[in-house]
């Protein structure tokens, strides 16, 4: 490497030249500690100054800290991260602005953007609050000396570089003027070159510190040609250490693409502070490219930048995570897109994120048209309307929307339903669909999706299979009645033949009124030709009206085999037996057409010689719905087989969710009851040695002289009651969770129960000036049990206090409500929003988030609603918003005494 063009060296060669530890600052250290947690601020200066010889003062806001470093009342500024009004990187940004004091970042916030935010606002140190207090305040404890230590070798480093200035100004203007002899400018020679290895020991100890860091630490003249490189700059870069060629320029490892940029980035950074961060791609010694982020800073000599100097961040793991993210999500699209049922998905806010193929061949939208709109756009192909669907049912019950649908049922998440809608051309389509919620990795609900089937064939085909049964269920009964009509007649007519001859031809005649107008068609023929056809045989052979019979030759309608059948009928008539009735047969019509017939035949005698009488009923229209009925009967078999298929899969499916709930449901009872095990196990563990601790440690700090052992000892009894105190509410919240848990309320009498509360109370009402009022009627009783009405009161008023401000009212008043008796405890402090009402009752939840309150476990609540709902009772709060205080209600069944 070539040496830096800046003559004033790096500040830990001053540290060197007085011999001084960076890591032990001979001359005492005022540390500023700063929190809004009083207990963890007397714990943390009792520690830390029993522990060492720092020296600690404290403050609970940032405008008071911002006084204190103006006096200059401290050296170094350690703080939390999270506080009310001014949080630890705001109060970092406004010391900042005047200040170079050492800053320590000291939190349990150990999220990464959060260390970096704190980095590059120009955070000393960052330290999270994990681990054995022994070993975290250990190292706390060397970081604060390193850091004062390096910022007293700073500000000496500086004073030493203007005393050098003074001194160069001094010999300068002294040669000038005085011209010394020979031997005054060897000895003028000799400091000066003194004076350049004391600043070269110190630029060579600055770049040893330099190359322990993890990161690229660079720096560079105005032209951009490197002078200084560390250790991690060689090796990320892939070159042997120390062997860049001379000349080498900071521009040559960007690429070329990017290189117009990162000259201007560089030449815009402004004369103080740092310049924001740049991501640019950069060349390795064997060609390879990789992502950097870039952050600059100029270096200045006498108001002049010189050069520049800045950290490089190797950000590759970050780009192929972000990578294989986006390859993930590019392989789910793909599945959707060639999905063979139209398939779209939305997000939690009804934002449309996919839009596959066959939904844009299924509506004939693209996908362009929808990706990214919400306010249920989506349902415009459906019903020009925008409006909830079955998609929305997968996130949330609507049941004005289920109404949109012929039919629906649920199975387990999965939302499935039918509907009719109406095309732009007055047409119907029947359409199937599915829903469901989707999921991320922790079982959060991030969106929906739905597939969507047009089943309109398959409607239609089985409306019109419904209407052809009852279409030929109807012809055959009519045909029925038919036929028994005729029977009839004829057996009347053959009975009356037997009466008189008038009989007979009034039988005759109306024989003859019968063939004629009988539907079928009726033949006499000999063998041969034709002796009698009535007008129905002439319709169905097309020869348009009776004709003469003589003549009319019977092989001219109907194939030789039949004509021989009938003919061996007229020769042998006993045995008519051997010929079946209602044989279908063929009939050739006058344009040699065919006729599909039903024919029945006997031999009779016809004007005194033997005969054949032949009935033929057209079956051409019973035929075509016979196959119609046939073709329906297929495809009913192939849609059974279809529906039989989609039912086994479902069956399928069902089971293995079955098999899937079974399993899940015996690992969550199993974990239930490990988990009340442990808890049970655990309080007894934890009330074990704190029962001694409890008994013991009041004594230690009666006994006690020294003050900074009292203090502590005072300390350590706070946090053994905390730990007391959360253990009780988890024991009992365990307690409360169980089913079978049984209580059995009696007549209470509550104002000695809130006196006492009040009582346990006493020193925070005192130490807070708050005005209490209580206006609760001496007999006044609730149906409770004395331990769990002191549980509730407890809870209520504790939390009263608590968030109550200083010379802040605490009131507790009680009223009837029919048979239940109220009370309210209320407060004019914090207040509560909308959201914090809905969930001040749940498990773990505290209202104000900016305070980490470690005496608070967020259960006190949550054990007030279960302690008054076991009793038949009611809880609630009210509070008309942030800072104008809050008032918890607890009714309860009051005794029979009261409510007389």
């Amino acid at each position: 490497m070539s040496e830096d063009g800046d003559e004033r060296g790096g500040p830990h060669q001053y540290v060197a030249e007085k011999g001084l530890e960076i890591s032990s600052p001979s001359k005492p250290i005022t540390v500023l500690y700063v929190d809004d947690d009083p207990e963890f601020i007397r714990f943390f200066k009792t520690f830390l100054e029993s522990k060492s010889s720092l020296h600690v003062i404290t403050a609970t806001s940032g405008p008071e800290v911002l006084d204190m470093v103006s006096r200059g009342a401290c050296d170094i500024i350690v703080s939390d991260y999270q506080m009310p009004g001014m949080n630890g990187i705001q109060l970092l940004q406004n010391i900042r602005v005047s200040s170079t004091l050492p800053f320590i970042l000291f939190t349990g916030k150990g999220r990464e953007e959060v260390v970096m935010e704190a980095i590059n606002n120009g955070a000393t140190f960052y330290l999270q609050k994990s681990g054995d207090p022994q070993t975290l305040f250990a190292e706390l404890v060397h970081k604060i000396k390193a850091a004062v230590g390096n910022w007293r070798a700073e500000l000496a480093l500086r004073e030493r570089e203007e005393e050098l200035s003074r001194k160069n100004s001094e010999l300068s203007a002294a040669y000038e003027e005085l011209l010394a002899t020979e031997e005054e400018r060897c000895v003028y020679l000799k400091e000066l070159e003194s004076n350049q290895k004391k600043i070269r020991e110190s630029e060579q100890r600055y770049r040893e510190l330099a190359d322990l860091l993890p990161l690229i630490v660079y720096e560079c003249d105005l032209k951009g040609f490197m002078t200084y490189v560390n250790r991690q700059g060689f090796l990320t870069f892939g070159y042997p250490e120390g062997t860049l060629p001379p000349g080498f320029n900071v521009f040559d490892l960007i690429v070329p693409e990017d290189r117009p940029r990162a000259l201007e980035n560089l030449t815009n950074i402004p004369l103080s502070g740092t310049a924001a961060p740049h991501e640019y791609r950069a060349y390795r010694k064997d060609g390879s490219i990789i992502p950097v982020f870039v952050y600059s800073s100029p270096i200045l000599k006498e108001g002049n930048i010189v050069g520049f100097r800045g950290i490089v961040l190797d950000i590759s793991e970050q780009k192929r995570s972000e990578k294989e993210i986006r390859e993930s999500e590019r392989r789910l699209a793909n599945v959707i897109d060639f999905l063979p049922d139209a398939t779209f998905v939305i997000d939690r806010e009804g934002t449309v994120i996919a839009w596959n193929r066959a939904m844009e061949q299924f509506t004939g939208y693209p996908a362009s048209d929808f990706l990214g709109k919400g306010d249920y756009a989506y349902a415009i192909p459906f019903y020009g309307t925008p409006r909830p669907i079955l998609i929305d049912l997968a996130l949330k019950n609507d049941e004005e929307a289920e109404k949109n649908y012929s039919s629906i049922f649920r199975n387990g998440e999965i939302v499935v339903g039918e509907a009719c809608m109406f095309t732009p051309d007055g047409d119907s389509r029947y359409l199937w669909a599915a829903s469901s919620p989707l999921r991320d990795s922790q079982g959060e609900i991030v969106g929906a999706i739905e597939s969507i089937r047009d089943i309109t064939a398959w409607k239609l085909t089985e409306e019109e299979l419904v209407r052809s049964r009852e279409e030929l269920e109807h012809r055959v009964d009519e045909r029925t009645a038919e036929l028994t009509r005729v029977n009839s007649v004829l057996r009347l007519e053959i009975e009356d033949r037997t009466f008189a001859e008038n009989a007979l031809r009034e039988s005759q005649d109306r024989y003859k009124r019968l063939v004629d107008l009988s539907p079928d068609a009726i033949f006499v023929h000999d063998g041969k030709d034709v002796l009698f056809i009535n007008p129905a045989g002439t319709r169905l052979l097309g020869i348009g009206q009776t004709l003469n019979e003589a003549g009319m030759d019977m092989s001219e309608f109907i194939h030789q085999d039949l004509l021989e059948k009938f003919r061996s009928l007229i020769q042998e008539p006993e045995n008519q037996a051997n010929f079946p009735l209602n044989v279908e047969e063929e009939f050739f019509r006058l344009d040699r057409s065919k006729v599909t017939v039903e024919v029945s035949s006997a031999p009779i005698f016809f004007q005194g010689s033997p005969a054949a009488l032949i009935v033929a009923r057209d079956i051409t229209g019973r035929k075509k719905v016979e196959e119609q009925l046939k073709r329906y009967a297929t495809e009913m078999a192939d849609k059974n087989k279809e529906l039989d298929y989609l039912a086994n899969q479902m069956i399928e499916i069902n089971q293995d969710l079955d098999k899937r709930v079974k399993e899940r449901t015996e690992q969550v009872l199993k974990l239930m009851k490990q988990k009340d095990d442990f808890i049970n196990q655990l309080g007894h563990d934890l009330k074990t040695p704190l029962t001694p601790l409890c008994a013991l440690l009041p004594a230690l700090i009666e006994e006690e002289e020294n003050p900074k052992t009292k203090e502590a000892l005072a300390v350590l009894l706070r946090s053994v009651y905390s730990i007391q105190d959360q253990t009780e509410k988890i024991l009992t919240i365990a307690r409360l969770s169980k089913e079978d848990i049984e209580v059995k309320p009696e007549p209470v009498l509550i104002q000695p129960i809130l006196l006492e509360s009040l009582q346990k109370h006493r020193i925070y009402i005192q130490k807070k000036e708050l005005e209490i009022s209580v206006d609760i009627p001496t007999d006044l009783s609730l149906l409770f049990s004395s331990s769990d009405a002191g549980t509730v009161f407890d809870n209520l008023i504790g939390n009263a206090v608590k968030y109550s401000a200083v010379g802040g009212s605490v009131w507790i008043r009680s009223y009837q409500n029919g048979d239940r008796t109220c009370v309210q405890v209320g407060d004019d402090g914090i207040g509560l929003s909308t959201d914090e009402k809905n969930h001040v009752f749940d498990e773990f939840y505290m209202a104000d988030s900016s305070r980490h309150d470690r005496s608070s476990s967020g259960l006190g609540l949550a054990i007030v609603r279960r302690l008054v709902m076991l009793y038949k009772g009611s809880v609630w709060v009210e509070s008309e918003g942030k800072g104008k205080g809050a008032s918890f209600f607890v009714c309860l069944p009051a005794p029979i005494s009261v409510m007389q």
